[in-house]
């Protein structure tokens, strides 16, 4: 999988959570992103994966939720354009 790829999946997972899911498993998905950031450390990966990761995650603790649906939003449209 390429870091567009993981990227592209983690921003729609969040999305989804934004939109359909209560506080709780919001919280869930962004302890999820933490503990996901830090297996791959320990394991020593790729660290254009851990650089998408932690770019997410920040983006969940320091964004608003509609702030966030809203890019996603933008950026599904753009891709699904060309």
């Amino acid at each position: 999988m390429s870091p567009e790829r993981l990227e592209n999946i983690l921003e729609a997972e969040s999305a989804f959570n934004d939109i359909y899911k209560g506080p709780v498993e919001r919280l869930l998905l962004t302890m999820k992103l933490l503990a996901l950031f830090g297996k791959r450390k320990l394991k020593k990966e790729d660290p254009r994966f851990l650089q998408v990761i932690r770019k997410e995650m920040l983006r969940r603790l320091f964004e608003t939720r509609s702030a966030g649906v809203t890019k996603w939003r933008n950026s599904a449209r753009v891709k699904h354009q060309e």
